[in-house]
């Protein structure tokens, strides 16, 4: 069993947008996530696909027939380790980055906090969970200075 956090970043194929995962690798999320993180143990995989790729996952997984920026499945056994995946929609990240103003890189850290909350228990389903999870991403997203 791994020891310590780990976090996999990956690209769908069919995306030519290698960019996106150097934006990952070299802002401060990154690097909060694996000294401040490393309390709690997981490893979590992060794909990022375009929305047609989305739209296959949330069909197939969810039967929704749409994009949305993040699913994300939870694969542990029990809970002393973490074990996650996180699909993400490149498109769909950067229509929310326009349509609330923000900054590429700070919706994409958003997406990126919202996928370990739910890793880590919290949920989304009730108008209070949707506020409750808002204000720890900002929480975190402060950390980072966004």
């Amino acid at each position: 069993m791994i020891d310590s956090n780990s976090f996999f970043f990956d690209i769908s194929e069919s995306l030519d947008n290698s960019n996106f995962i150097d934006l990952i690798k070299e802002n401060e999320l990154y690097i909060y996530l694996n000294e401040n993180w490393s309390d709690l143990k997981m490893q979590v995989e992060f794909l990022f696909v375009s929305s047609t790729e989305m739209i296959d996952y949330n069909n197939q997984f969810l039967n929704h027939n749409y994009d949305t920026d993040i699913l994300t499945f939870n694969l542990s056994t029990d809970n002393s380790f973490i074990i996650g995946q996180c699909i993400l929609s490149i498109n769909k990240i950067n229509e929310n980055a326009v349509d609330y103003n923000e900054s590429l890189e700070s919706e994409l850290n958003r997406v990126i906090y919202h996928g370990l909350l739910h890793l880590i228990g919290y949920n989304d389903e009730t108008k209070n969970d949707k506020v409750v999870m808002r204000d720890l991403e900002n929480k975190y997203l402060k950390f980072l200075n966004l």
